[in-house]
């Protein structure tokens, strides 16, 4: 399987928090990135959950399809005092991962996935993203095309910024490569 999921040519990838795009490179994405990726992926498929305690041990692969489309999220458990300030919460999200593979039902990914991402203004507080920004003005990339939203909880986890970029692309890769189903 990884062999074909790494066939892709290319994917377009864009960070809906700011609007920047990447060609993402599969020779790029380390093996043990594009392995845990294929190997979490039908789990959280399966059972709508996968730990990732290969990766990190308080995170977990959420996952499910629309048609041809996946939709991800990574959560963390929210580690004190932080905690404290969220009761009745056991975990938070930290990146918002959307994989179109052909263009069928890749608008309605597009339209939920910006309708949910947020920015920060000029004061640095959480606003929702503009979709009449010109970066997302005319709709999603064509197809295949990977997008990512970052939460503010993915600055909880700061241990992951440094893998977490190549692990949505593996996601995407896997996804687009050969585990796309519908």
């Amino acid at each position: 399987m990884e062999s074909r999921a790494r066939t892709t040519s290319y994917i377009t990838q864009i960070v809906l928090n700011d609007g920047r795009r990447y060609r993402v490179d599969p020779a790029a994405v380390p093996a043990q990135l594009m392995a845990a990726a294929l190997a979490l992926l039908p789990v959280a498929l399966d059972r709508g959950t996968a730990p990732m305690t290969a990766l990190h041990p308080d995170l977990t692969l959420h996952a499910g399809t629309r048609g041809p489309t996946l939709r991800a999220v990574i959560h963390g458990r929210i580690p004190p005092p932080f905690a404290e300030l969220m009761p009745g919460h056991d975990d938070i999200p930290l990146v918002d991962i959307g994989v179109a593979p052909k263009s069928r039902g890749a608008r309605t990914l597009w339209d939920s996935m910006v309708e949910t991402t947020i920015t920060l203004d000029d004061s640095g507080n959480p606003v929702p993203i503009s979709p009449d920004a010109p970066e997302f003005a005319d709709g999603p990339p064509g197809a295949p095309w990977l997008g990512v939203s970052i939460h503010p909880g993915f600055g909880v986890y700061p241990e992951t910024h440094a893998w977490m970029g190549h692990f949505e692309q593996a996601i995407a890769l896997a996804w687009v490569g050969g585990l796309a189903r519908g």
